[in-house]
């Protein structure tokens, strides 16, 4: 059998020609096949290998960035995005662009979408090389976002399981606010709307100035009423209440003596009936909570969420102390009605040192807990699975968790439903339509709901609401039912049930980094590699801070009264405004008729005029009540009724910082403030970030004191709010995937901290002060005072025991003290026994302290002992310890003491003149002491009018002698309570404690710029003109920037006092300010940038990338920062010298052909002549791309041409230009084509290359060979057709004309030509007409158009003639058919379409075939030529002419030589075709037509027969 043996040495593939032509060594379709390169025998021979099928098309037009192979489950995950950023270093976003995550099965060629959605913020340039698997949480990093992960069996079998950042972040969403202990009052009516705290003392059934009794036996219609077991007391106006006591009843008297009690109003009890005095309303007798359990603990809470998979977050910022003191802080004097003695608490306190009613009376706490979604969305929106309750003790590390709710309860609390038909004025209310749950006693929202309406009981198998109040609704009101944007927490003194291990306590932020580029599990743990970790926080905040009273609670509401008639307009004037109006705060109105758009906020206002313009047309009628809300809760006023008993403590210093966050908590370090002016707001003076706070003056009024707080005033908002990637500021969060801005890492909550380094102190409760000294109360009065210390005194105020003697009495003490309350001496008439007092900022301090009789020299045994003075201290007796205290200012009462100098001498006589008396007059049975007094001696008597003391033993005294005169039982005078505060300690701890103030920047910002002139935003920013090209001067700008406010309109130039360009910089980080200059010409509050330099655009994007920062400060003194960007536009490239279209002849021996030169587009080509110079920079970064094809073959490049190209790169600092060198290396003669195309960015796409078009620089290149003696031939091909196949086609369907007029138009498709220059050829008379191609006589050929065969039933039918060719798109075509010839007036042509199958193979021709030769230098040439045709060859030049040197091949069977030429001397040895390659291209010379007609699109009057002459 004959065998067919092939080789593959030119590992080449080859569909341009014929399979029957396809020359040896190449092949025309292979699949998965490599040839052989063995030294063997089996070299050229075809090897499999390993290749690649298209499986499946996850994302068109998309590419894979990433991907992990799960060799445990056959699934392949693949990271798809359509996005290439062109500024990776800068990232931008865009919404429009394709993301997705799909797994793929190889097992069952499956695959799924994980998750999809612009917010994956994928890109081209940030290929994903960190991809991890753990159990099923695929977790994956690209340095561009953050890290991120999935649960992929969750995301598989719940479809859009993933659709937002914080769903997939591995840094979980942080709780930025803390728990709010405030609600509105059910105490309170709907017309007051009054708000309470939710901390409840439940377990005391009455006030502290309340009690409870029985009934000692039934009453009927009485106001006396006999009662018993009498518990507290029973004050005159007390409220009375009790199960049968009619409303409204007070107390007029009780009789202890009889157990009488007298009420306001007639009675009717039973016999036991029980009575309270000033009940509590917050009385729960069903109480389980422990009500002792936080008596004498400082509470503060928090909590944290879980997520879906089993994360947990960080804690949200801890409320402050839970505590409200018993009595509410208030020392009293109560009497209780079982016993009538008063009971003194200030009296106790001196007494204990202690003040046992500062104990916590808090035994209920409602929790609220804020939501970032409702609670019916918070597991959909964040993947919460679990809320933690937080618990943590004041003087413990530890964090405890008190209870863990699940998901669902929280899905329960709240909901909102709609009202089904239309109840009239009743209670019970019929509802659909509800999401979420309905809890007893939740508050009922909803148009035409009455306003404090509670919920009483739900039905749910009716669905039916019965509330508090009569309700009359229309059918379809939604409702909401309690609060769905909080979850509230009943804590009721509950022990917590774990500790957190101190791991969690310690975490006080995520520390996943910002963005990563490397990710490895490690021993079960996700490890990230070349990362940020956190963000560059602002250097300083503008803002300043005041200590004082607590402000009045105020949610910043208002109201006003529309006056006048306003109809779709949006301004209107109003009256009787109310509460707080402010521009931000958004609008309403309940009154029938209005008409305000949702959304409507208060754009200005003037109330000069009383005129107020919205953001939205409104209509109104006058006295419509407008109602007015914050955008936010910035400036919600609630300490005073949130912490009642918390207070700022006063004789301090106090840094306040700021802490701003990212969505999930990454934390930045502590802000303070760069204010160095003052502001006074509300008349209260506001400084900078350090503030002292001092003791209260005494214009204000301790009962009605509220306690102080820090306040903090921003002047300017955080700013900028775009991003900068180079220094790594995060901008202000923005979570609109949809917006341009979206931002999800910028920073997204902000927190108060304050640093108080002056912490624990002492209160020293005293039994009374005594200023001066006992025996002499006018010494050192105003400089010394004394007090007893005892009991736990000992221990605040201690003796200084190092370095003492065994027999040491006295001791020194270095003890500060702060005097806070005075006592005064109550025998003056006043019903107060003390007040408070003002310290100021100077201490007192405790001197010495020794016992009274060291302290003071006494003797316990003399006569007299001690006297009067020293009486008075508290426990004297007991010669207790005293502590001498050095005062800036007297404190304390001063002694009585009774003095006097004896006037003159006595001798042996009871009767004593005295002077000097001070004191009050000697009294019967004073002590008389002094120097010679006799033991014993007292006062019988004095006669004020001639100052002669009696005394009942005659004395011998000296004259002036001093006498103290001691009463029996001393005076006391001033043991009432005193108070001293110790000095601090001071911690060297350099700490910034957490406050429970927080919120959100951009609601911080709106806050700022909606009350200020500030500017919100740079609008008009565009940069089209920031070109390569641009000359110094050029402004970038497409047309003027400028500021607005917070609204959305131009800032006029009126209100800004300053615009400046703060810093430019590339993405290097590098300063580039004098490349570019902020213009002011305008001088309208529009400004423009203009270049101080030029630009040309390289591979490098960090140098032609800037990031500029503007400052803007208005009149008010807000300043904003805004960042904006702007990137060098390319401009292509120009090849400025090129012999474009000409044909350069070159000597075969020379080697340089030609330089081409060209530049990179920008404006520093034009700069020569400069010093230094720079033109050298328009030829930077440049590729140069030449291809070559041999003349004679223009579709076919060269793989291995003569010619290479050089490129020359201009020296730095020079005016050169930079040029492309074409040189040669062949020793063969040949004709060539040159393409030259220029590119600049080095050529890389993902840079931005642009490049130059194949057409600016193509030109021939003749290489002349060394001339070689010939001789010329002219070869006829022959008369008969050649079989060279033009193209083949399917037959589609016949689209008109017919078989009997010879003019059918068919369809085909699946064209395919053999070679790129051959063609299907029209009649050679064709006219051009739209896509039908013109006829051309020389290509045709003989048969003045092609032919064409259709095969069928096995072969192929005699050939037809067409008369033209119009091609379409996607390899389809018309061709419309000719007649043959006319038999008996009969068109004739062999096919007749309507009969071929469709799909039928088709195939074209002109009667083409192949010659080849060779020339005098033995080269091959040939081609494919026309029968009938003349081909010139140039070949050996024997004598005689022979033409077997030219060993002619040809593909026709009738062609020969018809003429030699005379011997050419020094010929160059060219061929008409080279075919050295193996290509051979169609030519289109050679066809003569028969003489008298013909060429080009003319028609021969016949083929006639081409002859040799």
């Amino acid at each position: 059998m004959a065998q067919a043996k092939n080789n593959f040495l030119k590992s080449r593939m080859n569909k341009d020609l014929d399979a029957r032509i396809l020359p040896q060594g190449e092949y025309r379709n292979a699949l998965n096949i490599q040839v052989s390169r063995s030294e063997s025998d089996s070299v050229g021979s075809l090897e499999n290998v390993l290749g690649n099928e298209l499986l499946i098309n996850l994302q068109p037009n998309s590419k894979v960035i990433g991907y992990f192979a799960d060799e445990q489950s056959s699934v392949v995950y693949f990271f798809v995005t359509n996005y290439l950023d062109p500024n990776p270093l800068q990232p931008t976003y865009d919404s429009t662009k394709t993301h997705g995550i799909y797994s793929y099965n190889t097992l069952t060629d499956q695959s799924v979408l994980l998750v999809s959605g612009s917010f994956l913020n994928f890109s081209q340039s940030n290929p994903i090389y960190g991809v991890n698997c753990l159990e099923q949480l695929l977790f994956w990093t690209d340095n561009r976002n953050q890290p991120r992960k999935i649960n992929t069996v969750t995301a598989s079998e719940t479809t859009g399981y993933y659709v937002k950042e914080e769903q997939l972040s591995v840094a979980k969403n942080f709780p930025y606010q803390s728990m709010e202990l405030w609600q509105e009052s059910q105490l309170g009516t709907s017309a007051t709307k009054e708000y309470e705290t939710t901390m409840y003392d439940v377990s005391s059934k009455f006030y502290p100035n309340g009690g409870e009794a029985l009934t000692n036996g039934a009453v009927t219609a009485d106001v006396n009423i006999i009662i018993n077991n009498v518990v507290g007391e029973i004050p005159v106006n007390s409220i009375v209440t009790g199960p049968d006591v009619v409303a409204g009843t007070t107390v007029i008297s009780f009789d202890l003596a009889t157990n009488t009690l007298v009420v306001s109003v007639n009675q009717t009890l039973n016999n036991n009936s029980e009575l309270v005095f000033n009940a509590n309303p917050y009385y729960e007798s069903t109480f389980n909570g422990d009500p002792s359990y936080l008596e004498d603990r400082f509470i503060r809470f928090s909590y944290r969420f879980r997520y879906d998979d089993g994360e947990y977050s960080v804690f949200a910022p801890f409320t402050q102390t839970t505590f409200i003191p018993k009595q509410d802080g208030y020392f009293m004097q109560k009497t209780p009605a079982a016993t009538g003695i008063e009971e003194n608490d200030e009296e106790a306190a001196y007494r204990t040192t202690i003040v046992e009613f500062v104990e916590n009376k808090v035994d209920k706490i409602l929790l609220r807990i804020p939501l970032e979604s409702s609670n019916v969305l918070l597991q959909q929106d964040l993947k919460v699975t679990e809320v933690d309750i937080l618990y943590k003790e004041s003087d413990q590390i530890a964090v405890k968790v008190v209870d863990t709710i699940p998901i669902q309860a929280i899905f329960n609390q709240s909901c909102t439903c709609s009202v089904v038909g239309n109840p009239t004025a009743v209670t019970d209310i019929v509802v659909n339509n509800i999401v979420g749950g309905v809890q007893v006693g939740s508050i009922v929202t909803g148009e035409g709901i009455v306003d404090g309406t509670t919920v009483v009981s739900f039905d749910q198998d009716t669905s039916t609401i019965t509330m508090s109040v009569a309700q009359t609704l229309t059918a379809l009101t939604v409702l909401t039912v309690g609060e769905p944007k909080f979850y509230i927490y009943n804590y009721q003194s509950k022990k917590p049930y774990k500790t957190l291990p101190e791991s969690e306590v310690i975490r006080v932020y995520d520390k996943i980094p910002v963005k990563a580029f490397g990710q490895e599990i490690i021993s079960n743990r996700v490890v990230y590699s070349n990362f940020q970790d956190k963000h560059t926080p602002p250097s300083t905040l503008d803002y300043n801070v005041n200590a004082s009273e607590k402000s009045a609670f105020s949610l910043k509401n208002g109201t006003v009264d529309v006056d006048g008639v306003f109809t779709n307009v949006n301004t209107i004037n109003y009256t009787n405004v109310t509460g707080n109006v402010f521009t931000g705060s958004f609008v309403s109105s309940d009154a029938a008729g209005a008409i305000i758009p949702p959304g409507t906020i208060v754009v200005s206002f003037d109330a000069s005029t009383l005129s107020m313009t919205f953001s939205n047309n409104v209509t109104l009628a006058s006295g419509d009540l407008l109602l007015f809300l914050p955008n936010s809760n910035v400036e919600y006023n609630t300490s005073r009724i949130e912490y009642p008993n918390n207070s700022l403590k006063e004789n301090r210093n106090y840094q306040v910082g700021v802490v701003l966050s990212d969505k999930f908590g990454r934390q930045s370090s502590v802000i303070l403030s760069n204010s160095l002016a003052s502001a006074i707001v509300d008349g209260q003076e506001y400084i900078g970030s350090t503030i002292y706070s001092p003791y209260r003056t005494a214009g204000v009024n301790p009962a009605e004191w509220p306690g102080d707080s820090l306040k903090v005033l921003f002047n300017s908002p955080i700013h900028p709010i775009a991003p900068n990637y180079t220094t790594g500021w995060p901008g202000v969060y923005n979570g609109d995937t949809t917006s341009e801005d979206y931002n999800p890492l910028g920073w997204y909550s902000y927190k108060i901290v304050v640093k108080q380094t002056e912490q624990e102190y002492y209160n020293v409760y005293l039994p009374g002060v005594m200023a001066a000294y006992p025996e002499q109360n006018t010494l050192e009065l105003g400089k010394t005072s004394h007090t007893v210390l005892f009991n736990d005194n000992i221990n605040k105020v201690p003796r200084d025991l190092n370095e003492v003697g065994p027999l040491q009495r006295l001791f020194r003490s270095s003890v500060e003290l702060f005097g806070r309350v005075e006592n005064i001496d109550s025998t003056i008439g006043t019903t107060r026994i003390n007040e408070q007092y003002y310290p100021g900022r100077v201490s007192d301090i405790v001197s010495s302290i020794a016992s009274m009789d060291d302290l003071f020299g006494l003797d316990p045994v003399s006569i007299g002992y001690p006297v009067a003075g020293y009486k008075e201290f508290y426990l004297y007796e007991s010669n207790p310890l005293i502590g001498r205290i050095s005062t800036t200012t007297k404190f304390g009462v001063a002694s009585i003491v009774t003095r006097a100098n004896v006037d003159g001498v006595v001798t042996a006589n009871t009767d004593i003149i005295i002077d000097n008396l001070s004191g009050p007059a000697p009294q019967p049975g004073d002590i008389v002491s002094g120097s010679g007094i006799l033991a014993d001696t007292s006062v019988v008597s004095y006669s004020p009018g001639i100052f002669t003391v009696e005394v009942n033993q005659a004395q011998t005294l000296a004259d002036d002698t001093l006498l103290l005169f001691s009463p029996q039982v001393a005076p006391i005078t001033i043991q009432n309570l005193a108070v001293f505060e110790t000095s601090p300690v001071e911690s060297l701890l350099d700490i910034f404690w957490e406050t429970s103030t927080s919120g959100l920047v951009n609601d911080l910002n709106t806050a700022i710029l909606d009350q200020s002139l500030g500017g919100a935003n740079l609008a008009g920013w565009t940069t089209t003109n920031f070109t390569e090209g641009a000359i110094v001067g050029t402004i970038i700008n497409g047309a003027p920037f400028y500021l607005t406010n917070n609204f959305g309109s131009q800032v006029a130039q009126a209100d800004i006092v300053e615009f400046s360009m703060l810093s430019v910089v590339d993405n290097n980080n590098v300063d580039r300010a004098s490349d570019f200059e902020l213009d002011l010409s305008l001088n309208d509050g529009t400004y423009q940038i203009k270049t101080n330099n030029l630009f040309w655009f390289g591979v490098d994007p960090t140098i032609r990338n800037f990031t500029f920062t503007f400052l803007a400060q208005t009149t008010d003194g807000t300043i904003s920062q805004f960042i904006e960007t702007a990137s060098l536009i390319n401009l292509t490239p120009v090849i400025t010298t090129c012999p474009d279209g000409s044909t350069l002849v070159v000597d075969i021996t020379d080697t340089f052909v030609t330089q081409i030169q060209g530049e990179n587009g920008s404006a520093y080509f034009e700069a020569a002549g400069q010093t230094p110079a720079v033109k050298n920079l328009a030829g930077q970064d440049l590729v140069w791309e030449m291809t070559q094809y041999n003349a004679a073959d223009p579709a076919t490049p060269l793989a291995f041409g003569p010619f290479t190209a050089t490129p020359v790169v201009p020296a730095e600092g020079t005016d050169d230009i930079a040029s492309l060198d074409l040189t040669k290396d062949t020793t063969s003669a040949g004709n060539y084509i040159i393409e030259v195309v220029l590119k600049d960015a080095q050529g890389e796409v993902g840079a931005g290359s642009l490049s130059t078009v194949v057409s600016a620089c193509t030109f021939n290149v003749e290489i002349e060979a060394p001339c070689k003696d010939s001789r010329a031939w002219i070869y006829k091909t022959g008369s008969q057709p050649g079989t060279i196949i033009d193209a083949t086609a399917v037959f589609s369907s016949v689209l008109s004309g017919s078989y009997t007029n010879a003019d059918q138009v068919i369809e085909i498709d699946t064209l395919d030509f053999y070679n790129l220059t051959a063609n299907i050829y029209s009649y050679c008379s064709q006219e051009a007409d739209g896509n039908i191609q013109a006829g051309d006589l020389g290509a045709a050929g003989p048969y003045k158009s092609s032919r064409v065969q259709v095969f069928q039933n096995g072969s192929w039918s005699s050939p037809a003639l067409i008369q033209y060719y119009k091609p379409g798109g996607g390899g389809t075509a018309e061709i419309k058919m000719r007649a043959s010839s006319i038999v008996g007036g009969q068109l004739q042509t062999p096919i007749d379409w309507s009969t071929v199958t469709s799909k039928s193979l088709i195939r074209f021709e002109t009667g083409k075939g192949l010659v080849n030769w060779n020339n005098q230098s033995g080269s091959t040439c040939g081609g494919v030529y026309n029968f009938n045709s003349m081909v010139g060859m140039n070949g050996t030049p024997v004598s005689p002419p022979n033409d077997s040197s030219l060993n002619i091949t040809s593909g026709f069977t009738d062609g020969g030589i018809c003429f030699a030429q005379p011997f050419i001397q020094c010929n160059p040895p060219t061929c008409t075709v080279q075919i050295g390659d193996g290509t051979f291209p169609y030519v289109r010379a050679g066809f003569q037509p028969y003489p008298g007609g013909g060429g080009q699109n003319s028609c021969g009057s016949t083929i006639g027969g081409v002859t040799c002459t």
